[in-house]
């Protein structure tokens, strides 16, 4: 979490490594953050998944073989 050239925002950070990576959420992010601050990360990422759910024709689609 080296953001060089740009303010650090760990909410964000919270954010994509809750998305892309759980555990590093948990061990990195998190230490930086207020309980406050983690429930509104929190919060940041139900909505994102909401907005990004892969529709249920995507989803079977992605399961037929090659």
């Amino acid at each position: 979490m080296e953001g060089l050239g740009v303010p650090r925002d760990y909410v964000q950070a919270y954010l994509w490594l809750s998305l892309f990576s759980p555990d590093a959420a948990d061990d990195d992010a998190k230490t930086h953050l207020s309980t406050a601050q983690v429930e509104q990360a929190d919060e940041l990422v139900k909505k994102w998944k909401e907005q990004h759910r892969v529709s249920p024709e995507v989803e079977a689609a992605s399961k037929i073989p090659n």
